[in-house]
Order: C-alpha cells, then sequence, then structure tokens
C-alpha cells in the first residue's frame, strides 16, 4: 500500500511537471520564413495562423500595394530577432537570395522580427512580433514597406538625377555621389527632372519638366538601370509641363501636376483619370498622407493668384481646407510626424519653411539656424521624404550655377544645419534657377 502511495505521489508530480514544461516558454521555437519576391502567393499571406507553414508567406509589400511589382535588384537582406531574456539574432543575406529561412529563437513573450531589405537607392523594412512557447513551428508573415531612400535629387538644370548617401555630416569621402541624365534615357538626349518620389518596392518615379512632358522610372541608381518613360504625356496638348508628383504608397496611385491640372494613374502607369480642382488655380508641389489625402502647394483666384495650402480629397475631388497666411510662394510641401512642412520661396521676401498641423492651422516657422546668422537661400523641393530628418533643396534663383545651390539637412527647427555642396568635378548643382 506504500508503496502504491508512493508511486501514485510520483505519477502525479510527473504529470504536474509534464503539464508546467508543456506550459513553459522554456527552450526554442522553430521558425520558418518563405520570402514570395515575386508576390505569386498573395492569398497565402491572408491565411489563418492555423495554416501550414508552407501556405504562410513572407511577403516583401504591404497588401495595399499588390499592383508593383518585386523589385529585382535587391543588394542584400538582414533579418534582427531580438526580445528580453535573448541575444540578438542577426542573419545576413546576399543574392541569390534564399526562398526560404528556418531559424530557432529562444521561446518567449514579445518576440520582435525585423526584415530589412536593400536596394542601391532604398531601405525596405517589415516588423512582426510574437510569443513563442517551447517547442513550437510557427511561420511570421511580415508586410513590407518603404523605410528610407538615399537622398535623390532633380536637377533640373543640369539636365541630371544626382543621388547622395544620407550622412549626419556630409564630406566628400561618404557623400557617394552618383548621377544619371540624358544618355541612361534612350528616346532622347536629355531629361529635365523636376520632382521626385518613391513606391513602396524603392522604385524612383521622376516629373520631367519640359521634355515630352511625361513621368519617368527608375528601379534604382544601380549602374545597369536606365530611365523607363512610363506615362509619355501627363496633358493635352499645349496645357503645361509636368511640375510636380505625390505617390500614394498605401493605394498605389501615382498623382502628377502639369502646373494646372491634377491627374491620377495605378503605379503600371494604367487607369489615367484626370480630378476635378475647382478653386485651384495652380499646382508646384504635391504630398499624400497615410488616409490617402492630398496636400497641395500652389494659387488660388482667377484675378489675382493667392498663394495657397490645399487640402484636398481626391475620392470627393473637393478642398477640405486652405492655408493663405503670410505666404510668398509655397513650392512644396510634405508630411512628416504628424505635421505638414511648406517650402516657402521669397525672392524678395523671408525665405522659410512653415509647420502647420494637418488641418492647416499655424505652428511655427523656420528662418534661421538657431543660434547663428544662416539663413534659407530659398526652399524649393523637400527630398528623401521619409527618412528621419529634413533635407531641402535651397537655392537662390537668380544666382544661376554657383556654390550657393545646396542641399540643407536639420533633424527639426531647433537642431543645426548641414549642408552639401557638389565640388567642382562633380558640377555645381543648378536645380531651378537661371541658367
Amino acid at each position: 500500500m506504500e508503496n502504491k502511495s508512493v508511486i501514485k505521489i510520483l505519477l502525479s508530480v510527473s504529470f504536474f511537471c509534464l503539464l508546467v514544461l508543456s506550459c513553459s516558454p522554456e527552450g526554442v521555437s522553430k521558425v520558418t520564413i518563405t520570402i514570395d519576391l515575386g508576390l505569386q502567393n498573395k492569398a497565402a499571406f491572408n491565411a489563418p495562423e492555423s495554416s501550414s507553414i508552407i501556405d504562410r508567406v513572407l511577403r516583401f509589400f504591404a497588401k495595399d500595394a499588390e499592383a508593383q511589382s518585386a523589385p529585382n535588384n535587391l543588394t542584400s537582406l538582414t533579418l534582427n530577432i531580438t526580445g528580453d531574456g535573448m541575444d540578438k539574432i542577426t542573419l545576413g543575406y546576399t543574392p541569390p537570395l534564399p526562398s526560404t529561412i528556418t531559424v530557432e529563437v529562444p521561446a518567449g513573450d514579445s518576440r520582435t522580427f525585423e526584415i530589412l531589405a536593400y536596394t542601391p537607392s532604398a531601405t525596405l523594412r517589415g516588423v512582426a512580433t510574437r510569443n513563442l512557447s517551447g517547442g513550437a513551428t510557427v511561420a511570421i508573415p511580415i508586410q513590407m514597406a518603404l523605410y528610407e531612400t538615399k537622398i535623390v535629387i532633380p536637377d533640373f538644370r543640369n539636365n541630371r538625377v544626382v543621388q547622395i548617401n544620407e550622412s549626419d555630416t556630409w564630406s566628400r569621402d561618404d557623400v557617394g555621389f552618383l548621377e544619371k541624365n540624358g544618355d541612361n534615357y534612350p528616346l532622347t538626349t536629355t531629361i529635365d527632372p523636376y520632382d521626385i518620389d518613391f513606391d513602396n518596392s524603392g522604385k524612383i518615379y521622376i516629373a520631367n519638366y519640359t521634355v515630352n512632358h511625361n513621368i519617368l522610372l527608375l528601379n534604382s541608381f544601380d549602374e545597369t538601370e536606365t530611365f523607363i518613360r512610363l506615362i509619355p504625356d501627363i496633358y493635352e496638348p499645349g496645357e503645361g509641363y509636368c511640375t510636380s508628383i505625390g505617390i500614394d504608397r498605401k493605394n498605389s496611385y501615382i498623382y502628377a501636376s502639369d502646373g494646372i491640372n491634377l491627374y491620377r494613374w495605378n503605379l503600371d502607369g494604367t487607369n489615367y483619370y484626370a480630378l476635378t480642382i475647382s478653386g485651384i488655380t495652380g499646382i508646384s508641389g504635391i504630398d499624400v498622407s497615410n488616409n490617402g489625402l492630398l496636400y497641395l502647394t500652389g494659387n488660388s483666384g482667377t484675378t489675382s493668384y493667392v498663394p495657397t495650402v490645399f487640402k484636398y480629397d481626391p475620392t470627393e475631388q473637393i478642398i477640405t481646407g486652405t492655408y493663405t497666411t503670410n505666404l510668398t510662394e509655397p513650392w512644396d510641401v510634405i508630411v512628416k510626424n504628424g505635421y505638414l512642412y511648406i517650402a516657402d520661396y521669397g525672392e524678395w521676401s523671408p525665405n522659410k519653411i512653415v509647420q502647420l498641423s494637418l488641418d492647416l492651422n499655424y505652428i511655427n516657422e523656420l528662418l534661421y539656424m538657431p543660434g547663428t546668422e544662416n539663413t534659407l537661400l530659398g526652399p524649393h523641393r523637400f527630398v528623401a521624404i521619409i527618412n528621419k530628418k529634413f533635407y531641402v533643396i535651397d537655392e537662390n534663383e537668380n544666382d544661376g550655377p554657383s556654390e550657393n545651390e545646396r542641399i540643407v539637412a536639420f533633424d527639426d527647427f531647433n537642431s543645426a544645419w548641414d549642408s552639401f555642396i557638389p565640388s567642382i568635378a562633380q558640377g555645381y548643382f543648378q536645380f531651378y534657377g537661371t541658367c
């Protein structure tokens, strides 16, 4: 009897231990990630968590961007896995990139999986967090989106697009100066880049001002890449030029203007649509918010032009707000960190960057570098628009090609400025000023 009681106690303890161990986060989990660079298996991304590992797909693009094609010029891929009580796991890959990654991860709560995918001009990023039980085998779906870019600059009067690296302090050694011009465009000998934006795959879209008034596509600054004439003519003959462009990365649209009209296409250049813009008499800059609303810089009024910032609903095709106070020549607009910023060029007035709320209420403005007498020469375009810093084309249009044509970078309105001016060998910027 005594032996039977001991056996019962031992069995009970053993069973209890098994229960505890089965619920314990200790041990490792096997995580399998399947990479679909061509987006062939879109349905697998939306499969339920109970689906098999093979059916779970790590995609390189957000669901809203399915119309895009996958980048064919990824230079590398990095997987970072972090969490409390574990050492960081980092795995790196170069082409040919694997279609499947399987890795053992210490079990525990809130394991974070970060994918970084690099092209020559952009970084894509996706993040997912999961609780992992010991001994489990799981698959982690991750949505990818544009994270940051190199600084890609429309040097209009020089008929070239220039790429430089993001840097805390620019120097000739780390700037990575690259350029593409009409030699990289088989249809003509020149290009006239006026504005630039990126889609979620890191591809570059360019408003080409005068040569055929079209929109160019550049996959990246890979040396083998050439400009593609994505949209031949953005307007009816005689109406205007291609002055500005904005990419809706959530809904996969291109918005562009000839300065007078506003147009929309799918990212592949199909489904042309002219929007009604009653009350807007000129457009110089476009940016798209996360909810698909447009912010435009330009003019209102018919008998006299009034410099204006517009909030525009492209679904209803109506203006939902305007701002006109103390503007001289608003060239460009950017949505950043929950605010709106306006590059306001004043040839004979103070040059400034104006900060507004997304409802177009005035908040602040920048005229001087804090603690100095350094002023803006003439803010025109925001570049590298999704990066943490502000990057602004800053020039005096009357200077022509000179050492005053620069890119200005700063963290916020209270920080010091850094600026980049090309060397003589690289060729000074000309931007939008007179030649």
